[in-house]
């Protein structure tokens, strides 16, 4: 995980408002893995957030360095990390879901 690149932020999942988490990944040290590599990663993710917050994720989306938007300022952009997950915007790495359709939250 990059220190500086996780953005989490609100969805609307089958009516209710839940979190979904982006995630840098720096892989510039590590070999090249398959996505099935990174499921270890996605699920400690999960529970550590869980474990923290008591709240569980909806989804978890791991993305290459540099991918979330961020201010000239290097603030993380969370609305535009949000809108280019829902709207497929993104490339993940490996990502995880609950399985339902998210959408963004009414402003």
């Amino acid at each position: 995980m990059r220190p500086g690149g996780c953005a989490a932020f609100a969805v609307v999942e089958a009516g209710e408002e839940r979190v979904a988490i982006v995630a840098e990944v720096d892989r510039r040290d590590q070999p090249r893995t398959s996505d099935n590599d990174l499921a270890p990663v996605l699920a400690s993710i999960r529970l550590a957030i869980a474990s923290a917050h008591q709240v569980a994720p909806c989804s978890v989306a791991l993305v290459e360095a540099g991918t979330i938007p961020k201010t000239t300022s290097g603030k993380l952009q969370r609305f535009l990390c949000r809108d280019a997950l829902i709207n497929g915007g993104l490339a993940p790495l490996a990502s995880w879901t609950d399985g339902a359709a998210i959408e963004a939250v009414a402003s």
